[in-house]
């Protein structure tokens, strides 16, 4: 019997799953903290320097910015399709659209901390943030995490749009409605563990709005975006519990990845108390997962 189609490029059923980190800080001598929600995407991490004239390159699109946090020692090869970079690096589209390539330069007579190591598997997403049973994105690729809104990664890199990815352009996405929870906090019971997670999410939904407001079109609508994608994964969760527990475990591991994908600039307003939800968010996730200890 041949293999089912992929609800979205790059997905495996049931697939042999790469486990994070542990949600704890990683310290080196002379190097900035890995933070925990940031460790979680890691299978394993480590330090190093970038020296001038390295490069990285980071695919990006619709929530996505071309500047953040996390890219690759390579850009897309002519040829690559986008299920192979969906693949390698478990990005779903609910995050990132997956259309435009920025190169990051090392200028010379300078040199940029980063940590690197292997990417970890994640829960398939379609486009609207809907978690998909059973499949899943492997990852195995590379990533290097930097600290993208201090000075020092300023002062030592430039940023260059290169051109589109490889992949044809996804259709331009329709207007949808505004994502409302089904439940409130004041619904929910603290102590269930589940439902006192999707407390967190909540309020990280409504730390995100509350950014997205203050801020510019273009970012807003970023931001707007990730709120509804989190509220849905919440309604997922909400949606299933009691009446199908893998389910409600793979949205819930879903939200371990959120270090990887709102990544807010910390000169933006709100972005401190979005920054906390995401930690809280991560955390909850770790500990429901038993990833935490």
């Amino acid at each position: 019997m041949p293999d089912p189609t992929p609800p979205i490029p790059g997905a495996e059923m049931n697939a042999m799953l790469l486990l994070g980190l542990p949600d704890r800080p990683l310290d080196a001598e002379g190097y900035f903290t890995l933070l925990g929600k940031q460790a979680v995407t890691f299978t394993g991490a480590k330090p190093v320097t970038l020296e001038p004239g390295d490069k990285l390159y980071r695919v990006f699109g619709g929530k996505a910015a071309a500047k953040g946090g996390f890219w690759a020692p390579e850009a897309p090869a002519p040829g690559t399709t986008e299920g192979a970079w969906r693949a390698s690096n478990a990005v779903v589209p609910a995050w990132n659209d997956g259309t435009e390539v920025e190169a990051l330069t090392v200028k010379e007579d300078a040199a940029l901390q980063c940590w690197t190591g292997t990417i970890e598997s994640q829960p398939a997403m379609d486009k609207q943030g809907v978690v998909l049973p059973d499949w899943w994105l492997v990852g195995g690729g590379t990533q290097f995490f930097v600290q993208f809104w201090t000075p020092a990664f300023t002062e030592a890199v430039t940023l260059d749009t290169v051109g589109p990815t490889p992949w044809d352009a996804p259709p331009a996405p329709s207007a949808q409605a505004y994502v409302a929870p089904v439940a409130t906090a004041a619904d929910l019971d603290p102590g269930d563990p589940v439902q006192a997670h999707v407390v967190e999410v909540l309020a990280l939904a409504e730390a995100l709005r509350a950014m997205a407001a203050a801020l510019p079109d273009a970012e807003g609508a970023r931001m707007a975006a990730a709120a509804d994608t989190v509220l849905t994964t919440a309604n997922t969760i909400l949606e299933n519990q009691g009446r199908d527990d893998a389910m409600v475990a793979v949205a819930v591991r879903s939200h371990l990845d959120l270090g990887r994908h709102i990544e807010p600039d910390p000169a933006w307003p709100a972005s401190g108390a979005v920054d906390r939800a995401v930690t809280r968010v991560v955390g909850s996730a770790a500990a429901l997962s038993n990833r935490a200890g």
